[in-house]
């Protein structure tokens, strides 16, 4: 799964977030993507429930996340401008703050 991180200024904690095939969880709650298919089928934001999963896409290359990464008011540059991060199984390493 690749997912790409949305930095937004927030006051909130940070997900703790974590891959197992297509299921995508986040503080515990588990989101199976399965579904999303096929190849070019998305499924947007406002169908999903939760606040920091922001869109699924399915694409060639697999599943494609976008994921809401709240930030402090003095976010380091790899907060600001995080890179993709692609997670087959296990914890998704986030961006690392000050």
């Amino acid at each position: 799964m690749l997912i790409q991180f949305v930095p937004q200024r927030s006051d909130m904690p940070a997900p703790a977030l974590s891959v197992t095939l297509d299921t995508l969880t986040i503080n515990g709650e588990s989101c199976d993507l399965a579904a999303v298919q096929p190849v070019g089928a998305r499924l947007p934001g406002d169908a999903i429930a939760s606040e920091f999963l922001l869109e699924a896409l399915r694409t060639l290359a697999g599943l494609e996340v976008r994921v809401l990464l709240p930030i402090g008011p003095n976010p380091t540059p790899a907060q600001a401008f995080p890179a993709p991060v692609t997670v087959a199984s296990g914890a998704v390493a986030l961006p690392e703050g000050p």
